[in-house]
């Protein structure tokens, strides 16, 4: 008798504990609804990449206020970005310079917001509910993203917080490299100045005015060819990649090619009238010469990128993606 009691107990408290555990579908929808009645939201974000055995984090203070005004500051580098929606300001402490720049869609693609990748989760992933934690301090629902399409993404691990309905924590894998994402310290809806998102240059600061980056995409090609001076190369060899699109910003042409079955991309960028060094990242790379038939030029390793630089004719041709080094040579080898 007392061990059918104990049955009982045990499964009318299952049942219980079914009814009221949520679904992924109920928790992703939870987490669009509260994005809507968040106004304004700061914390920091600090971010782990690892790829090839090396590590970087990137740690930054920031603050957002919808739709699109945002502040961001990493210490570590010294480095302020400020955006009323309207302006941009970058402000880089070491070099004593400011970047004022019009704001456009394209700049503001680095704003803190989380919202767009919300909207995406039930159209662009299977999302399953693999358990709960708690992380930072708060209760958080772990969420597990597979891509529904092929995509860049191998897989997503989310925590979300059952009080804000927010991403606190991401794991995200891709090919050849990990990203951890962590937010520290989250307030929402703390009715922050505008003020904070107005920047007012220091005195004897060396202010840098640029206008934003105009560009037009193509379906081809052919179309991107009749809004250039240049004739546009292409790769015979794409290493199993498709082009996926074709932009031309400032008279250069930038082609991207993707296979996203196997988590693969690269970008060819051509543009006349530059040399091979002036063009070249050196900051946390390694840069080795090489050969691209007979022509020299330069390999440079940034965590899990690479890119290959040279000249052919009159142009400065970059090819950069996640290919091993001897396929990305193998790509500029084969693009006329």
């Amino acid at each position: 008798m007392q061990k059918l009691r104990l049955l009982s107990i045990a499964l009318v408290t299952a049942l219980l504990l079914g009814c009221t555990q949520m679904s992924a579908e109920e928790i992703a929808k939870k987490m669009q609804e509260k994005y809507e009645s968040i106004k304004d939201y700061k914390g920091i974000q600090r971010t782990i990449i690892e790829t090839n055995g090396k590590t970087q984090l990137i740690e930054y203070e920031f603050a957002f206020k919808k739709p699109n005004k945002f502040w961001m500051h990493d210490k570590r580098r010294d480095f302020l970005m400020v955006s009323n929606g309207n302006r941009m300001w970058m402000y880089d402490k070491k070099n004593n310079t400011v970047i004022v720049m019009n704001v456009t869609a394209q700049s503001l693609e680095f704003k803190p917001d989380y919202g767009e990748f919300v909207e995406d989760i039930l159209n662009e992933f299977d999302v399953k509910l693999v358990g709960a934690e708690k992380i930072l301090g708060k209760d958080c629902y772990i969420l597990e993203l597979k891509p529904k399409r092929g995509t860049l993404y191998q897989s997503i691990k989310m925590w979300i917080d059952k009080e804000y309905w927010f991403p606190m924590k991401m794991q995200i894998s891709m090919k050849g490299m990990n990203m951890t994402t962590e937010y520290v310290d989250v307030e929402f809806n703390i009715n922050m100045s505008d003020e904070i998102f107005e920047f007012k240059p220091p005195k004897n600061v060396k202010i840098v005015t640029k206008e934003p980056p105009k560009f037009e995409m193509f379906r081809s090609v052919e179309e991107a060819q009749k809004h250039v001076q240049f004739k546009i190369l292409t790769p015979k060899y794409t290493a199993g990649c498709e082009l996926n699109s074709v932009m031309v910003t400032n008279n250069s042409v930038h082609l991207s090619y993707m296979n996203k079955y196997e988590g693969k991309f690269f970008a060819v960028e051509e543009r006349p009238n530059s040399s091979v060094d002036s063009t070249i990242p050196t900051k946390n790379a390694d840069v080795e010469d090489v050969k691209i038939g007979n022509t020299k030029g330069k390999f440079v390793k940034i965590l899990n990128m690479g890119m290959v630089v040279f000249e052919k004719g009159d142009l400065l041709i970059r090819v950069s993606g996640n290919l091993d080094k001897e396929e990305l040579i193998r790509v500029a080898e084969s693009i006329s």
